[in-house]
């Protein structure tokens, strides 16, 4: 998902099982699925930044990212609009939130009215779980740049972060009209309808969203927790399985193995990890986890 938040425990009224699944045991799996995609390859097309950087890492960053270097360069010679948030976005690529906001203010400070700036501002304060703060950045770029899919796409996943799901759903519609052959308002959309209860229709948005970028970890992990959410594991494991990185695909199988109880399934699933990446270390945790814990828990 473009500017991805992680989805929340369904509530109640969603937790009948369904073929025997635990569904809010998945839906709460869904954050360790995307912490291993996060984990292995962050996406480009999403918008949001790694966890923020020490300051003792952001120094050392400027000899290893020439773009980095070459943006404070230019902002040190002359601090104009253009520079400061050509740096913001410098600082946000390697994810130090800190110093990417306070470039982002400095070009706000010179114009009020930047878009590009406003619409960083709000996914800053969304990711550092600010979304009420997100919001008035969020709305001001759609105000000024009302027929950019980016920002309707942004101001949708601060509207879903408070839990304003038809609202976010409106958005990233929005942004799907404007951005017709891009991937990730179809992806935001099945989040959107996870985040409602509509499973089956995740599940046609989800594939629609592989469909339009099939190298998405996000959208394929969406497509499997639609999947399950709607009572067919089996198929959820398969869609996992495709996964080109062997030792990802058999950790996020592990993961749902475990949310349906499934635990010898899982342990193999983990066993499977490790041999395909023994340096991948989520796996190696959590099959600890698996093997401290009693029969038949």
């Amino acid at each position: 998902m473009h500017g991805w938040l992680p989805i929340r425990c369904v509530s109640s009224r969603h937790r009948t099982a369904r073929r025997g699944l635990d569904r809010i045991a998945v839906v709460c799996a869904a954050l360790l699925l995307a912490a291993a995609a996060i984990h292995a390859e962050p996406e480009q097309t999403t918008g949001r930044s790694p966890a923020a950087a020490s300051a003792k890492a952001a120094s050392t960053l400027e000899a290893t990212r020439p773009v980095l270097a070459d943006s404070i360069k230019r902002q040190t010679e002359d601090p104009n609009l253009d520079n400061e948030r050509r740096l913001g976005f410098a600082y946000l690529d390697v994810g130090v939130l800190d110093a990417a906001f306070d470039h982002f203010q400095a070009a706000l400070r010179r114009d009020p009215r930047d878009v590009s700036s406003n619409e960083a501002m709000a996914r800053i304060w969304r990711d550092w779980h600010f979304p009420a703060t997100a919001l008035t950045y969020a709305y001001r770029a759609v105000y000024w740049a009302p027929e950019s899919a980016r920002t309707q796409n942004t101001l949708g996943t601060v509207l879903l972060s408070l839990g304003f799901v038809s609202a976010a759903h409106d958005r990233f519609d929005t942004a799907r009209g404007l951005d017709p052959e891009a991937g990730y308002p179809l992806n935001n959309l099945c989040y959107a309808s996870m985040s409602a209860g509509r499973f089956d229709e995740a599940t046609a948005w989800c594939r629609a969203a592989l469909d339009a970028e099939p190298t998405a970890v996000q959208s394929r992990n969406n497509l499997a927790l639609s999947l399950a959410l709607a009572g067919d594991v089996g198929l959820a494991l398969a869609v996992l399985a495709h996964d080109t990185r062997p030792a990802t695909a058999a950790y996020n199988q592990a993961v749902l193995l475990l949310a349906t109880r499934q635990t010898a399934e899982a342990r193999d699933a983990l066993v499977r990890a490790r041999l395909a990446d023994p340096s991948f270390l989520p796996a190696l945790k959590l099959l600890r986890q698996v093997a401290a814990r009693r029969p038949g828990h």
